[in-house]
This record gives structure tokens, C-alpha cells and sequence, in this order.
């Protein structure tokens, strides 16, 4: 082939890519770091934030039964990502999060912004969307009252927790006894234990004169314990100081850019199919779910806005047990 031809053919493959860059630049293609399923042309997956803390690599999720039942209605995996709730506010807006499961606390961050709407609430395995949690002492304190905690030790659930830590602050503030009152903690946790359970142990046996703890998971304990190995903690040997305000379940979030008939799907789900789901109630340690409303986290709003005053700075914080841990540390 003469220098010519070459050159005639070497021109022609010119031109022939530069029509066709231009007409692929006319019709839109995945970008080569789209997500993967872009890429294959996938249905993407729903994606479901919690802002639960779940570490231990041992025990599954407590979602993770809901995370499967979801994936069978919807027909579509279904992917769970631990977030804060600021994250969980953020993707919700930005239409990439479709669900969400938060605490009441998370919620009043989250639920101010015109983001999400509340699908349901969970209700406890007596049916109400409330819980109580209860401040104790040992048996044999001699403390009768709150305010006789004034210069005491307290053990405290999680931070931030809002049965755990915003209830009994709260209730501690009403008796006429500020945080700054209580004796300060200067060794991990600081105060703060991951259950109740870890903080009634503080009083039997680690000098606390008084701790919080969920009501509903005090009264399943036995009334006395006996035996050389004690993981169990006998109820007889507390005393109840005082029962706080009811703090309300946290509720299930659907995103407002969520597909609505996923949406339909889900609540259809969560309000009529899930108390027929006992190993999903179990694992997230509930008796079913109920519509909700904003209005129910009101009372709530009002705690939060008489206890983040005296909130401290947290210098060491521990994430609270899931139903699965505290079942296996009792």
C-alpha cells in the first residue's frame, strides 16, 4: 500500500472517531466509577440506615431479620448502614437513603427537617410506645430519695441514650440535683455503662450508690439468685428511688424522595405482617409496630430542651447493647 492510501485511510479513521465521540456525547453513559449496579444495569438496592452501634462480629445484627424479611416483600437486597443521624438526615434528602430506624433522640435531629415522614413505631411487648426506666439503689443504701444523691456516685447507661441517660438527668433535675452535683468519674467508662444491667452491677459491686435502668428489663429479673456463678442480677437486692418520664420508641423512617408504593409496601409490612414475624420481634426486642406520630415525641422535645444544658462533654463514649448483647452479658 502506497504512502497515499495510508494516509487517506489513516484520515478517514479520524474522522470516523470524531463522529462517533460525538454522537456517544449526545446520549448519556454510566460513568466508569458509577456504582456497580449502574454499571450492570442492576435495580440498585434499598438502603436502610440505623443508627444502632452493633460491633460485635459474633452475635448477627438485630436487624438483621427485618433486613431479610424486607429483602423477600421487596424483591431487591436490601443493604444496612450504620450512620449518625446527621448522615441519616443528609442521604434522606438526598434520596440515597429509602429507610431509616432511629432512636427518639436521633429523631428529634432528623425529624425537624421536611426529609422523612415516621412509618411506624414499634411498641413494646406489652403494646405500649413508651418506656420507663428506673433509678435504684442497693437494697441496704440507706438513700431514700434523689436528692440524697447530692456528692454520690451514679452509673449512667449509654451516652445520650434517651431511656438510659436523658430520663433519669431529667429526673435528677427535678429533684432539685444537677450533674455537676453528682461525684464526677475520673476512669473509664466515666460514668457510662453499655446496659442496664452493666450499671445495676455498678452498684453491687463496684461502690455506686445509685444507677438507671430499664424498667421493663428489671422486672424480669429473678427475685433472688443463688448459685457460686452469678450472671444474673437478683432484684431483691435493689431499691426503687424513683421511676422517670416515659421516652418513647424510636420510630421507622421512610425517605419523602422513597418510592412511594415501596413505601405503601413497607408500612403494609411493618403494621399488619411483621407480629406474625416472632423471630424479627425478638431480635429487635419489641412486641410489633403501630402507626406513629411527630406529636408523640413531643413530651420528649420538652426533656431534651431541660437536660442538653447540663449535658458534659463526653470524653469516652460506649454504644448501648442491642437485645442480643444483653441477653448474652445476663
Amino acid at each position: 500500500m502506497s504512502i497515499t492510501k495510508t494516509s487517506r485511510v489513516a484520515s478517514l479513521i479520524v474522522v470516523l472517531l470524531i463522529v462517533g465521540c460525538q454522537q456517544q456525547a449526545d446520549r448519556p453513559s454510566p460513568s466508569l466509577f458509577a456504582p456497580l449496579e449502574t454499571l450492570l444495569g442492576l435495580s440498585p438496592p434499598v438502603r436502610l440506615g440505623v443508627t444502632e452501634i452493633h460491633i460485635n462480629p459474633f452475635v448477627p445484627p438485630p436487624w438483621q431479620p427485618l433486613q431479610e424479611q424486607l429483602k423477600r416483600i421487596l424483591g431487591r437486597d436490601v443493604q444496612v448502614l450504620q450512620l449518625k443521624p446527621f448522615q441519616i438526615c443528609a442521604k434522606l434528602g438526598l434520596g440515597q437513603l429509602d429507610f431509616a430506624m432511629v432512636s427518639a433522640g436521633d429523631y428529634l435531629e432528623i425529624g425537624g427537617q421536611p426529609t422523612c415522614q415516621i412509618l411506624a413505631v414499634p411498641v413494646n411487648p406489652d403494646l405500649s410506645m413508651q418506656k420507663h426506666a428506673l433509678i435504684v439503689t442497693a437494697d441496704n443504701s440507706g438513700l431514700e430519695s434523689l436528692d440524697q444523691l447530692k456528692g454520690r456516685r451514679f452509673a449512667f447507661g449509654p451516652a445520650n441514650d434517651p431511656l438510659l441517660h436523658i430520663a433519669p438527668v431529667d429526673a435528677l433535675i427535678q429533684a432539685g440535683v444537677n450533674i455537676d452535683q453528682l461525684t464526677k468519674e475520673i476512669l473509664p467508662p466515666f460514668g457510662f455503662h453499655i446496659s442496664s444491667h452493666e450499671a445495676a452491677k455498678a452498684v453491687l459491686y463496684g461502690g455506686v450508690q445509685a444507677a438507671v435502668v430499664d424498667e421493663q428489663e428489671f422486672t424480669s429479673w429473678p427475685e433472688q439468685v443463688s448459685g457460686l456463678f452469678k450472671t444474673a442480677l437478683p432484684r431483691g437486692s435493689f431499691r426503687i428511688l424513683a421511676k422517670t418520664k416515659p421516652v418513647p420508641n424510636g420510630p421507622f423512617l421512610a425517605g419523602s424522595k422513597t418510592d412511594p408504593q415501596m413505601v405503601e409496601r413497607v408500612r403494609t409490612f411493618l403494621l399488619e405482617e411483621s407480629a406474625n414475624q416472632p423471630e424479627l420481634l425478638k431480635a429487635l426486642g419489641i412486641g410489633g409496630f403501630r402507626q406513629g406520630s411527630p406529636e408523640l415525641y413531643e413530651p420528649f422535645k420538652e426533656m431534651m430542651a431541660r437536660v442538653k444544658p447540663q449535658l458534659p462533654k463526653q470524653r469516652f463514649i460506649l454504644p448501648p447493647a442491642s437485645p442480643s448483647q444483653k441477653a448474652t452479658a445476663e
